[in-house]
């Protein structure tokens, strides 16, 4: 378990990288690696 203001601060940062990625601000390497939680990966 983590502080309430520990996972604000983790999905803020998500949010915006999936912003940039979406928006095409932010290309993947082709061997890059993003790690998802079993939430985060149910939402999307």
């Amino acid at each position: 378990n983590i502080p309430f203001s520990e996972a604000l601060e983790q999905m803020l940062v998500y949010a915006k990288f999936m912003k940039d990625l979406l928006s095409g601000k932010r290309k993947l390497k082709d061997d890059e690696n993003i790690a998802l939680s079993e939430e985060c990966s149910a939402i999307l």
